[in-house]
């Protein structure tokens, strides 16, 4: 999604039907759609989703599922068949076609009515395959009723997996419904992290040759060979995940992912709410390029850790950067980034023709020799080379002193902080009055107060204003 979309995009609370409520009050004057993903972690709840058409009726806003994943799979009319709640539009692709490149747009009269007044084609629309395919599929899905079935085959690997988690001694099971099932682990003090829990899982997994992403996805090809196979390979890997810390096996050198943070400041005044200036520098110490565009895997990106000055943990996701918005410097003196939303090739002083990447709060400058398609993709960071990272956070709303933790997060799951690297902190205190030096003002020494603020991590619905 382009980053100009952001300030157009309100996230919600994932089955939250109060935070949705109370969101959607405060931008009602320029509410358009309401988008829900029902299938993230689990299924959005029937309260959730109602709430949502109630209150995109209430408002004059489209109500859209995002059923990609979900539809076909967990019921043949999709989350709507399981809960009664009719969406305005849904997006559906995947099952559609059994693999072909085929996907669906689909509402009701009213909304599909208006692609007749505008614009809409497609390079492909005389492809016949993948509409044979899709009906053939479709076909079957419908004869078969293949999300039972698929149900039926999800049911038996949970429990089979929570037996094998019972039997070896680790705290995990299989979250979400039978067709999609998601590992999850918990902190242990034997077995460590649960991202190093999960990251030993996989690895694992990928030398029982299954390739796991961050779920299960089933189909009618997982029959019951593939099922014993499968409860095989989730021994072996629950047995890795579950080896005592310090015994671990070595992990291959290209799951090594480091970083080394180094904030320009260590201490930070500001208001409640009020705009927060970070600056640091980050140095890729590991063994692994990081890709800083697009997603997947080896994207890295920047997070930050909210704590109260006991360290207790206020907000384990407080922000996410998009390390590509930074300006990056190279071992050899180079530098890119963004610069007026466009991307440039630049030099700097005869050396090596590099990037400059100009964030909103960047005020970098480099000679501008020639553009560089608009579309073209940041470079990686190679090992050894740096990112010096300015960019804005909002402090919290509540006056008090906080900690900021500064770290990596890898494929947007494994901080990496749980697999060695150091994540400094920043001491950040909120006052009623600015002492008027900036967002970047020294702390005095003061007497330890206490704050009262909760936040939690949720992947969200998404609302679009």
């Amino acid at each position: 999604m382009p980053p100009t979309l952001d300030r157009h995009i309100v996230p919600i609370l994932f089955n939250d039907p109060a935070n949705l409520s109370e969101t959607a009050t405060q931008h009602a004057r320029d509410l358009a759609a309401i988008i829900v993903d029902p299938c993230v972690d689990t299924l959005a709840s029937k309260p959730f989703l109602r709430a949502a058409r109630e209150v995109a009726d209430r408002y004059g806003a489209v109500l859209i599922f995002d059923e990609i994943i979900s539809g076909f799979r967990i019921a043949r009319g999709g989350i709507q068949e399981i809960h009664g709640v009719r969406p305005d539009l849904i997006c559906l692709g995947k099952s559609v076609a059994n693999g072909m490149p085929l996907s669906l747009v689909t509402g009701t009269r009213a909304v599909m009515s208006e692609f007749s007044r505008i614009w809409y084609g497609l390079t492909f629309e005389q492809e016949t395959v993948s509409m044979a395919a899709g009906r053939a599929c479709l076909s079957a899905i419908e004869r078969l009723d293949a999300p039972k079935l698929i149900g039926s085959v999800g049911d038996e690997l949970r429990s089979a997996y929570a037996a094998l988690a019972q039997e070896i001694g680790i705290r995990t099971e299989l979250i979400g419904p039978p067709q999609r099932l998601m590992p999850r682990f918990y902190d242990s003090q034997d077995f460590g992290p649960r991202t190093d829990q999960a990251l030993r899982f996989v690895e694992t997994l990928i030398g029982q040759r299954v390739l796991l992403c961050n779920a299960i996805n089933l189909s009618l090809a997982h029959d019951e060979r593939a099922v014993v196979w499968l409860v095989d390979a989730f021994r072996a890997a629950l047995e890795q995940a579950a080896r005592p810390i310090g015994a671990q096996a070595a992990r291959p050198a290209h799951f090594h992912h480091k970083a080394d943070i180094a904030p320009a400041v260590r201490e930070i005044a500001s208001t409640p709410g009020a705009p927060v200036r970070i600056r640091c520098r980050v140095r890729n110490t590991g063994q692994t390029v990081w890709r800083i565009s697009g997603a997947g895997i080896g994207k890295v990106n920047l997070g930050l850790r909210l704590y109260d000055e006991r360290r207790s943990v206020i907000d384990q996701n407080f922000r996410r950067h998009d390390l590509a918005a930074a300006r990056w410097r190279g071992p050899a003196g180079r530098s890119r980034g963004f610069v007026n939303g466009s991307w440039l090739q630049t030099a700097l002083s005869a050396r090596p023709a590099a990037w400059i990447r100009n964030m909103r709060l960047g005020r970098q400058s480099a000679a501008i020799t020639r553009p560089v398609a608009a579309n073209q993709d940041p470079p990686d960071v190679q090992v050894g080379e740096e990112l010096d990272l300015d960019f804005e956070i909002p402090a919290p709303s509540d006056v008090g002193h906080y900690l900021l933790e500064i770290d990596c997060v890898e494929e947007g799951v494994t901080w990496l902080k749980d697999v060695g690297s150091l994540a400094p902190t920043i001491a950040l205190r909120v006052d009623d009055v600015s002492d008027g030096s900036g967002q970047c003002a020294r702390l005095p020494r003061a007497r330890p107060r206490r704050t009262t603020s909760s936040n939690h991590r949720h992947r969200s619905a998404r609302m679009w204003n």
